[in-house]
């Protein structure tokens, strides 16, 4: 379970609320998952606690949801807390506003903190083996299916997505497992897809 979180701040609680719906106005995503912004009046701050990760480039945060956010609203100041390699200790980088003080969101960022120690020690402590003796019941194993019986056979379309214009190259699929895939021309973006279901996470214009 991952212990990377984002907090976003600033001293104006109407243009953090703005802020707010500017990301999901333009489907921001900094991590794959259903991980929300939550908001917290009393920093006041939105912030957002993913368990699938953030979504990385080269081991660290990919800025630019980040620096579109800021660009907006230049007066936010943006704190990231991220995990390099497993069991390795946070780090933090910043993004937006010098300003206002890191002392508005203290409790905020411990209480993050202690929400990441307890889900770690929660996966470190496995369950009490039960050691009395009961007996055994061998659970009826469930009937193999024929061949071309499956739910989704080799060649099934699952589902399908329509960018704004041609795609020449091959998709890209992320360790999560979305897709990534650009389109040319007329459209210009490049898209990241849900590899499950096909929902669109994100697309920006290139």
């Amino acid at each position: 379970m991952s212990r990377e979180w984002v907090i976003i701040w600033c001293e104006d609680s109407a243009i953090l609320q703005n802020a707010l719906k500017f990301i999901h106005r333009e489907l921001i995503r900094v991590c794959g998952g259903k991980a929300d912004w939550v908001l917290n009046s009393d920093c006041p701050a939105i912030y957002l606690q993913t368990e699938d990760g953030l979504y990385k480039k080269d081991g660290a945060p990919w800025e630019y949801p980040f620096h579109k956010i800021a660009l907006q609203f230049p007066e936010l100041r943006i704190k990231v807390a991220y995990v390099v390699e497993a069991e390795a200790e946070l780090q933090t980088l910043f993004a937006g506003s010098e300003t206002p003080d890191d002392s508005l969101i203290e409790n905020l960022e411990k209480e993050l903190g202690e929400i990441t120690e307890a889900q770690a020690e929660s996966i470190e402590k496995p369950a009490p083996i039960d050691t009395s003796e009961e007996p055994i019941i061998e659970q009826p194993k469930e009937p193999e299916l024929e061949a071309g019986t499956t739910d989704h056979k080799p060649g099934t379309l699952l589902w399908k997505f329509e960018t704004g214009h041609g795609v020449s190259s091959s998709p890209a699929i992320g360790p999560n497992g979305t897709i990534y895939v650009g389109s040319e021309e007329l459209d210009r973006k490049l898209y990241a897809i849900n590899g499950k279901s096909g929902v669109k996470l994100w697309e920006f214009e290139t």
